[in-house]
């Protein structure tokens, strides 16, 4: 990915969370303030992206998409309505901890600091040029600016974290501190999440929380993975990390970082899924974790 390109995965994250929180039961799993953001985040996306705005405002759109999405790479819908309700509720579930910053890497177009900027936790993202600028536009443009939201740019692996953060005096190294890393740690190679790893260690001081996804993509079947590997290519992205559940958890605690929550898509399935009568599948090799420094 260009430092001036806009990333394709994270509109089309945005996108497919905004069609599918115009119906039940997914809508009521999100406060309105959420389903709100990504409303007005979507009608703001460059064109053509931004004609879904009224495009999936038609249920029988909604439904074709929903009905070819799942034909070619069935679970991929549900995963992002799962990711975004399981790091929402752990951002509020440290909040209430005493938590009083966050850091998101990759941040793309969503919703947690914008969210929770304005309840006192200071947060910055970190992205692109090119993803930056669209999204000062967009908090600018709704009001989602905040002296606690901080966007900054960030072209991974050329910058170096650990600088970055050394230069911004608003995020203390002493501080409780959660770091998001929605779908960012698969984009890079083991050798760079240990850097990132590495860096997040040397900075912060205090307490720690990672929260992370994962794809395991060698528990997909051949075709399944060979679609969605081309999907991200398509896009103009490539998945370079690749480790398994089990390798992931290996390189996280070779620097510190002890998993505390993993949830599979049987979990997922069970806390969520089942409870609101959803029967999609969930994308297999699909994980959530939530991790904490060692001090």
């Amino acid at each position: 990915m260009k430092p001036n390109q806009l990333s394709n995965t994270a509109a089309f994250i945005a996108v497919k969370f905004y069609g599918l929180t115009r119906d039940e039961p997914y809508r009521s799993l999100f406060d309105d303030e959420v389903i709100r953001f990504y409303e007005q985040l979507v009608q703001n996306l460059p064109a053509p992206l931004r004609y879904y705005h009224r495009g999936l405002k038609s249920a029988a759109l909604r439904r074709f998409f929903m009905f070819w999405e799942e034909l070619l790479l069935p679970g991929d819908l549900m995963h992002i309505i799962l990711r975004k309700w399981y790091l929402t509720q752990w951002v509020e579930e440290l909040s209430n901890q005493g938590y009083e910053q966050m850091l998101v890497l990759g941040a793309g177009f969503d919703h947690l600091a914008a969210m929770n900027a304005p309840k006192e936790m200071q947060c910055m993202e970190l992205d692109t040029p090119k993803m930056i600028a669209l999204k000062e536009n967009f908090v600018k443009r709704y009001s989602y600016d905040h002296s606690n939201l901080l966007l900054r740019e960030a072209f991974f692996p050329h910058d170096s974290l650990l600088q970055i953060l050394q230069a911004e005096t608003a995020i203390k190294p002493a501080k409780k501190t959660i770091i998001v890393a929605e779908g960012f740690f698969d984009y890079f190679s083991r050798a760079q999440c240990g850097e990132f790893l590495n860096d997040l260690d040397c900075y912060f001081s205090g307490r720690l929380t990672l929260l992370s996804t994962l794809f395991s993509l060698d528990e997909l079947s051949g075709f399944r993975s060979f679609i969605y590997e081309k999907s991200i290519k398509l896009a103009g992205e490539e998945l370079k990390l690749g480790l398994d559940q089990a390798g992931f958890s290996a390189l996280l605690n070779e620097h510190n970082f002890c998993n505390r929550s993993l949830i599979p898509t049987s979990k997922m399935k069970q806390d969520i899924l089942d409870p609101h009568n959803i029967s999609y599948p969930i994308l297999d090799g699909f994980y959530l974790l939530k991790t904490e420094r060692e001090p």
